[in-house]
């Protein structure tokens, strides 16, 4: 059988009719496919092209031979690397022809770097060029805001690392606003993504300070963040940013450039906000510090100018001295009132910032917000038996008209539907039905059964 069927495809003298060149290559690839589902192939990338349309077309080579290959627009998003002329890769794929061209190619699904430290040896390169360019510098690093009242963070908004932040600035300070910026944080769409929100940040100004990071993973995982798009992006913001990228064991380019590195995503909350109560502490101790050093000041001159009263020169001279003595108690006395009253009016400070705080703890927002949930549940509540009784009336209305408008309502006027035993068909015209044939009449209550004696077709 085989033999014949090629004589059948191929042989044009046969007298039968050729096969289109298109179908030549659909039977070509149908062939290639079904005899090698999926393959493995290494090779070093050249003439890398992105397409518009987010496809990529590219070609393997080794010492010995080439193969043009195609990665189609959701194969290039779940890639962990970018692909880069010059890369030695192994990619997993299918062998395929395109037909329009019977070009025979690989259709790649999945690709990683190969070779000793080549994701090492791009990243020392890239280290090397902003080194010389000086990013790495203090000069550049900006000072972190001491009480920022605004927070933004650019991260992956359901991950564990944003909680973890967002966990540790409201224990430290109830009362901060923050935005979260939710990016990809691994891809290759995610360098786009976190360069944008740097620059939307920026030019936003909504923020004081930036946190931008992820928690931990592989060095394909965390790689997003060398990047030239992002750690460019870190380097130009204005807005004062800290790096927090995986562990501690992990230093990207972007903490390098970074006004401040932070060891985890943790560790970035509690570098941009203050402990609010230990600075409430903080405050107290320095109110009490400066009462004592006052009052012990005030002690001190007080000593001295009773030995200076008693001293014989004074006694002596009284009737000199006497004016500047008066004037002296009456400063001290001006003085001492004086600290008093500041003091007090710290002390007065203290504890309205300690009443705010304590009134804007967790405990108090979840009451009010509990409060504002049942106030809502409420009108929703009402709203749906509102809407369930307005949907009632239109489904009522809906079926009577439906109702009226069936064909079974027409049998109720006397009319009946006849049909063919023959071919279920309803019957429009006598001459649709044969002699001898049996039909069905449907009327408004049960059905008849009757034979064609004779047909009278018009």
């Amino acid at each position: 059988m085989q033999p014949i069927r090629r004589q059948s495809l191929f042989d044009s003298g046969s007298g039968e009719s050729a096969l289109s060149v298109r179908d030549v290559n659909r039977l070509a690839r149908s062939t290639l496919e079904s005899m090698h589902s999926n393959v493995c192939v290494e090779g070093e990338i050249s003439g890398l092209f992105r397409a518009g349309s987010g496809h990529c077309y590219l070609t393997l080579k080794d010492a010995d031979a080439e193969i043009k290959a195609m990665i189609w627009r959701p194969a290039m998003q779940r890639m962990k690397i970018r692909p880069e002329d010059g890369q030695q890769v192994r990619v997993t794929g299918k062998l395929t022809i395109y037909e329009a061209r019977g070009t025979f190619q690989l259709s790649i699904e999945t690709m990683v770097e190969v070779g000793a430290g080549a994701l090492d040896a791009r990243l020392r390169k890239l280290r090397e060029k902003y080194d010389q360019l000086g990013w790495f510098g203090d000069e550049h690093k900006k000072p972190l805001p001491y009480l920022p009242a605004t927070i933004g963070l650019v991260t992956s908004p359901n991950s564990a690392a944003v909680h973890d932040m967002l966990r540790v600035i409201y224990d430290r300070h109830p009362r901060a606003h923050v935005i979260v910026y939710g990016v990809l944080v691994q891809g290759e769409q995610a360098r786009y993504e976190i360069a944008t929100a740097i620059e939307r940040a920026n030019a936003d100004r909504e923020v004081d300070v930036l946190v931008v990071g992820r928690g931990g993973g592989s060095q394909e995982d965390l790689w997003a963040f060398n990047e030239p798009e992002v750690v460019e992006a870190v380097f130009h913001s204005e807005i004062p940013l800290v790096s927090a990228v995986g562990h501690e064991v992990d230093t990207s380019l972007s903490d390098l450039v970074a006004d401040r590195r932070a060891l985890t995503p943790t560790d970035a909350g509690s570098l941009v906000v203050p402990d609010v109560v230990e600075l409430i502490d903080t405050l107290k101790n320095l109110v009490h510090r400066v009462d004592r050093s006052m009052r012990r000041e005030l002690q001190q001159l007080s000593q001295r100018l009773d030995m200076v009263r008693e001293s014989r020169e004074l006694r002596n001279g009284s009737g000199l001295v006497e004016p500047y003595r008066v004037r002296i108690l009456a400063a001290n006395r001006q003085s001492t009132h004086l600290i008093s009253h500041e003091i007090e009016a710290a002390r007065l400070k203290v504890r309205a910032l300690a009443t705010h705080v304590r009134g804007a703890s967790p405990s108090s927002t979840f009451l009010r917000q509990s409060r504002q949930l049942g106030t809502l549940s409420s009108r929703i509540a009402v709203n749906a038996v509102a809407r369930t009784a307005s949907a009632r009336a239109l489904l009522t209305a809906a079926s009577q008209h439906l109702a009226a408008l069936s064909p079974l309502a027409i049998l109720d006027r006397g009319y009946s539907i006849t049909t063919s035993s023959r071919t279920g068909d309803i019957l429009r015209s006598a001459a649709e039905a044969l002699e001898g044939e049996e039909l069905t009449t449907r009327l408004a209550s049960g059905t008849l059964t009757s034979r064609v004696i004779r047909e009278d077709g018009c």
